[in-house]
């Protein structure tokens, strides 16, 4: 979902313009990853297709399909939660609590950069290059369901998801997959027989079960697949916060960034400590290594 963006931030927006600065180290990576991903992974013969049971080309067309709905301006993690009922229930639900914290201090760290340069919603309709940058998306970008950013809090929530992604989003998602599918029964790649429609014993023996599970040289394909998308290579990575490179000169940003960092700093304190107590947790500290993009430690290190 972020090459499109990776592409037209480059093609539309100059290294000068704030939302340039706040988006290029999250995205820095995506395209090369991707170009990866489609000559080796995603084509009709490649990893995926030798051991996922789908048909033909319907991986694809189910990344084209979340992709064509997908509405950054309207993304908000608070509310995807709210509609899945899991926004208050679940006690212990660490993975919930964690990203609306990382949510809530990126969306307050990039509200304090666009607040300096963009102080009228009208200064934010009338930014002929970000309009463009948008634009690009629907109509290049498979985003046909985007909708412009017009107001200050309209943009701060297009940028905001997306450094949401490429970030805590991303490192949450991808670091529970190889404990899940290490253990062919959790998810099997594909099923040998259908599945049983009632329980033992008028269902399937346990002989049956295991039969209907793929045989071992499939499990081991898989997994490796699995290990070398999540797993299996520790790319160069920037700490969420970083920014190393020193995009941004004005003292107001330098200060939105020392506070980002700040609040980064006693989350990750935070979650050390209460990570100390549990006997397995998904979500680890500083020191482990994310996967796809820069930038997607789940955790800062600034210590």
């Amino acid at each position: 979902m972020m090459e499109p963006v990776a592409i037209a931030l480059l093609r539309n927006l100059p290294a000068v313009h704030p939302v340039h600065k706040l988006l290029v180290q999250h995205l820095r990576d995506a395209v090369a990853v991707n170009a990866i991903y489609r000559q080796h992974v995603l084509p009709d013969g490649g990893a995926l297709s030798e051991v996922l049971a789908l048909t033909k080309g319907l991986h694809l067309q189910y990344v084209a399909k979340i992709t064509n709905r997908t509405d950054l301006c309207n993304f908000d993690l608070e509310d995807d939660l709210h509609r899945l009922t899991v926004d208050d229930a679940l006690p212990g639900f660490w993975s919930r609590d964690d990203s609306l914290s990382h949510w809530n201090a990126i969306k307050v760290f990039v509200g304090d950069v666009i607040g300096v340069y963009y102080e009228t919603d009208s200064s934010v309709s009338s930014d002929k290059e970000l309009g463009e940058f948008a634009e690009d998306l629907r109509q290049n970008g498979g985003m046909a369901s985007l909708s412009l950013p017009r107001t200050v809090d309209q943009l701060i929530q297009f940028v905001s998801a997306i450094v949401y992604i490429c970030t805590a989003h991303q490192a949450l998602v991808s670091r529970g997959l190889l404990d899940t599918f290490a253990y062919c029964p959790n998810s099997p790649a594909c099923m040998m027989r259908p599945p049983p429609t009632s329980r033992h014993p008028n269902g399937y023996t346990e002989q049956q079960m295991k039969e209907m599970l793929p045989n071992p040289d499939h499990v081991e394909r898989f997994i490796s697949v699995v290990m070398l998308l999540f797993g299996g290579y520790k790319p160069a990575e920037v700490a969420l916060g970083s920014y190393r490179d020193r995009y941004f000169t004005e003292q107001p940003c330098l200060i939105a960034i020392e506070n980002f960092r700040s609040r980064l700093r006693q989350m990750s304190e935070k979650i050390r400590r209460r990570n100390a107590t549990l006997d397995s947790f998904r979500l680890s500290p500083p020191g482990e290594r994310s996967r796809t993009f820069r930038c997607l430690k789940m955790l800062p290190s600034f210590c």
